[in-house]
């Protein structure tokens, strides 16, 4: 998995380059701690939404950010899975970044149950701007990592 910081510029993005990074007098590692704090900011101070579905497939809850491009940025939040789990009840979560607008999370359940979800997601979230991918992808302790259907029971 890689990991790009970009800068917000007249409606989209485009990526930090060193020539950036000079000009802003900003080390790597100044930039990777803001990039942490502008989504978590965007979040909590509500220009990204969110929004708990008590009912979705199988009557299980999910959870939906959006309405701003880095919504999908909030799986990478050390606060995010901890959240997940309280919200959602359950221990193990998988989540859906289809497009850069919108972050699904929802729990790991079975593969029916995952399928359904993965149906759900491309019937809602069929046109964002910026696709991204119909993968999931899960918290492994805080860590996102690319979810493994074979494995993943």
């Amino acid at each position: 998995m890689y990991w790009a910081l970009v800068e917000e510029f007249i409606g989209s993005v485009k990526s930090m380059t060193v020539e950036n990074l000079e000009k802003m007098h900003l080390t790597a590692e100044q930039l990777h701690a803001q990039a942490f704090q502008n989504p978590e900011h965007a979040l909590t101070s509500g220009r990204i939404g969110s929004t708990e579905f008590p009912k979705g497939p199988r009557n299980n809850p999910f959870l939906l950010m959006g309405g701003r491009w880095a919504a999908s940025a909030c799986c990478i939040l050390p606060l995010m899975p901890g959240l997940a789990r309280e919200k959602l009840r359950s221990q193990e979560i998988c989540f859906s970044v289809p497009h850069t607008e919108t972050l699904l999370l929802f729990p790991k359940g079975d593969r029916a149950y995952r399928d359904e979800m993965r149906a759900m997601i491309r019937e809602q979230e069929p046109d964002g701007r910026k696709r991204l991918t119909w993968e999931l992808f899960e918290y492994k302790g805080n860590s996102v990592v690319p979810f493994d259907e074979e494995h993943g029971v």
